[in-house]
């Protein structure tokens, strides 16, 4: 098939092609305006691993570097820790902040 042929065969397909586009815009514009807002983020943690053990005092294997790595991410992600950054940056006391959580909630939590 050539060129000219492909141009064609799409010139005579404009008046589709041009509602199939329109109808995907117009689609994704109403869902972006109609779905709830989700935000996220991310960030980069260091863990020092080379230091001594807090409670030992002895160094760390390095066969034991696994594990206390996966020990060291579920502390950041407990819900303690959560909620000692909520209680230190007082985010319980933004009425904005406290607003946008009931309504992601529905009133609960």
């Amino acid at each position: 098939m050539r060129l000219s042929q492909i141009l064609a065969i799409l010139a005579a397909r404009r008046l589709i092609a041009l509602w199939v586009f329109f109808l995907t815009v117009l689609v994704t514009t109403l869902l972006s305006f109609l779905l709830p807002k989700t935000y996220t983020s991310s960030a980069t943690v260091v863990i020092n691993a080379k230091g001594a053990d807090p409670v030992t005092g002895q160094m760390l294997p390095a066969a034991l570097m696994p594990g206390y790595m996966a020990t060291q991410f579920d502390i950041i992600a407990s819900r303690n820790v959560a909620l000692k950054v909520v209680e230190k940056l007082q985010i319980a006391q933004n009425p904005t902040a406290r607003a946008k959580f009931q309504e992601a909630t529905n009133g609960e939590g």
